[in-house]
């Protein structure tokens, strides 16, 4: 009787616990899917805000005049898009790939 009862209390936070782990699981896919799209959305537009102005304001760095400058490193933004540091007369600056 007592081994009885002790098998069925185990049994039964087990199958609590697998309850509640595949309600996470399913409550969790479906609140991340909804929630990915409009932070994804909100990168991508803050990184092409940046983009622009940084382009408009500082100038950029193409194929055909990277040779020109000193390149001393890259900072990604999003997908193919980033700031390229420069060192232009002793002065680091940044400038956007295209």
């Amino acid at each position: 009787m007592f081994l009885r009862k002790k098998i069925l209390k185990i049994a039964g936070v087990l199958l609590l616990v697998l309850v509640i782990f595949f309600a996470g699981v399913l409550f969790g896919y479906y609140v991340t899917n909804g929630v990915n799209p409009s932070s994804y959305m909100a990168f991508k537009k803050m990184s092409l805000y940046l983009y622009e102005e940084i382009d408009d304001n500082f100038g950029n760095i193409t194929m055909e005049n990277k040779d020109t400058y000193d390149i001393i490193g890259y900072i990604p933004l999003f997908k193919d898009m980033g700031f390229g540091i420069i060192l232009e007369n002793g002065v680091k600056t940044i400038r956007i790939y295209k």
